[in-house]
Formats: C-alpha cells, sequence, structure tokens
C-alpha cells in the first residue's frame, strides 16, 4: 500500500497518515509554501494534501484536499511547474498538465459530465516523440521538441 506520512521533526512524532494510494509511491512533489504535499506512483492516482487552518481554533491541521487521475499507467515523477500548474510523467510517455486552483486542489476532477467539467480546464496530455507540431502552448507553459528526438524543453 502506499501511504504518505507527515511527521514533526523537532519532536520526532507522526501528524498525520494518508493511505488513498493503492499502490507504492514513485514520486513526491511539494509547492513553495510547504503547505501541499502531491503523491503519486503505480496506481497513476495523484493525491494532494493540505496544511489547513480552523478558522475557530487555529489549529493546523493536514488533509487530504483532492484526487485525480490523470494517467492511466504508472506515474514516476512530478514537478510543481507554478502554484498553479503541475506536470507528471511515467511509464505512457506522454507528459500530463494538472491545473491546479488554491488550496492544491485539481480543476475539472469531478467526472465527465458534471457541470464542473463543461466550465473547468481539463488536464492536458502532450504526446510522446515526435511532436506534431513541435510546440505545445499553455497559458503558463511552453513545451518545445528542439534540434533532437530525444529532448524536451520547457519554458514557464
Amino acid at each position: 500500500m502506499g501511504e504518505v506520512t507527515i511527521w514533526d521533526l523537532k519532536f520526532g512524532t507522526l501528524i498525520k497518515s494518508f493511505n488513498h494510494l493503492k499502490a507504492d509511491i514513485l514520486a513526491l512533489a511539494v509547492n513553495a509554501k510547504y503547505d501541499t504535499v502531491y503523491a503519486t506512483g503505480v496506481d497513476s492516482r495523484v493525491i494532494s494534501m493540505t496544511l489547513q487552518t480552523d478558522s475557530e481554533t487555529g489549529r493546523e491541521e493536514w488533509v487530504l484536499s483532492s484526487i485525480y487521475r490523470g494517467q492511466s499507467h504508472d506515474i514516476k515523477s512530478l514537478v510543481l511547474l507554478s502554484p498553479n500548474t503541475l506536470l507528471s510523467g511515467g511509464v505512457t510517455t506522454d507528459i500530463c498538465i494538472y491545473k491546479l486552483q488554491d488550496g492544491g486542489r485539481f480543476k475539472d476532477q469531478f467526472g465527465k459530465n458534471s457541470a464542473a467539467n463543461q466550465v473547468a480546464e481539463k488536464v492536458r496530455h502532450v504526446p510522446p516523440f515526435p511532436f506534431s507540431p513541435v510546440a505545445a502552448i499553455d497559458s503558463d507553459l511552453l513545451l518545445m521538441q528542439t534540434g533532437s528526438n530525444h529532448s524536451l524543453e520547457i519554458y514557464s
């Protein structure tokens, strides 16, 4: 079972454990504020865990904020390109671009026929080489194949 555990480094105690992945975890990504963690692996689901503060008590707690299956097979790497863009890659050889909302949640996570799906941005799959055309442009980044079929340049 894939399990993510959050620890208190000062006292060496377990704060929270998440066992929402069904198989081994192969990749983690953390945002710049260290309040959102993304995990993925063999079961090809990406989970988002966020540190939230209770408005009444001021107590902080780690919660599962969302789950999304963007790819069909093992995901071996995650890159948080910007606060609103997460990239994944793995066995399927395509790169998946996930759009994120504030708080680390995935956009378009409610199924194909939902109202949210009709207005939200979808996960974008960038196919394996060779590109046709040689560039893929998104609002936050540019993926471009350069002189060789063995490399990919990512600009944000």
